[in-house]
């Protein structure tokens, strides 16, 4: 095998090669063999992928009530295991909104009554056993759950707003004190 040859027969691919079946080729299968690769696109651009299956009515229902309970449509989608467009395309249909909205409200009323059971189960007996801190911390976070479902605030903005104003005033009046200054240096300079 002359030195060319054997160079052609190391460096041009077969379609062996190509397609990692780990065969060598012989010197006629090396020689004059290079394959064009083949470019799969859509009218899109972009490569087909697998075929989408629709919904089934039980994973139709999870994703409702994983939306309910405040979940993104990537969190679904991985849950669920279906495709986020799927997902969302189904969340934004009227029917599916309604029932959104509607376990959305159920959802808050349940972690209210179940808050309301855990302030309920604190008593003179409870209080003096170590786990009162479990039922003051479960209440708590079903309150905050049910806040947060409602779409109320969970932490007391009153009092941050409070807190700006007195901030802004404080602002306004140092603000103040420096233009009198700065006048009053300028009156006396002249």
């Amino acid at each position: 095998m002359s030195e060319s040859t054997w160079h052609e027969t190391i460096l041009s691919p077969t379609p062996e090669a190509q397609a990692g079946t780990g065969t060598v080729p012989t010197g006629e299968q090396a020689q004059g063999t290079s394959t064009k690769r083949k470019h799969v696109r859509g009218a899109t651009g972009r490569k087909p992928g697998p075929p989408k299956t629709p919904l089934t009515t039980e994973q139709k229902q999870q994703a409702i009530t994983m939306a309910a309970a405040g979940h993104s449509c990537n969190k679904i989608s991985q849950a669920i295991g279906k495709d986020r467009f799927t997902i969302k395309r189904h969340l934004d249909t009227p029917e599916a909104i309604a029932q959104v909205r509607d376990e959305r409200t159920e959802l808050v009323e349940l972690y209210r009554e179940k808050a309301r059971d855990c302030v309920a189960a604190i008593d003179d007996d409870k209080i003096a056993k170590a786990n009162v801190l479990q039922l003051a911390t479960s209440s708590g976070i079903l309150l905050d759950k049910s806040l947060l479902l409602s779409g109320k605030p969970t932490q007391n903005v009153a009092v941050i707003v409070q807190v700006l104003d007195v901030l802004r005033v404080r602002n306004d009046e140092e603000i103040e004190r420096q233009h009198q200054q700065a006048q009053a240096k300028l009156s006396a300079q002249s």
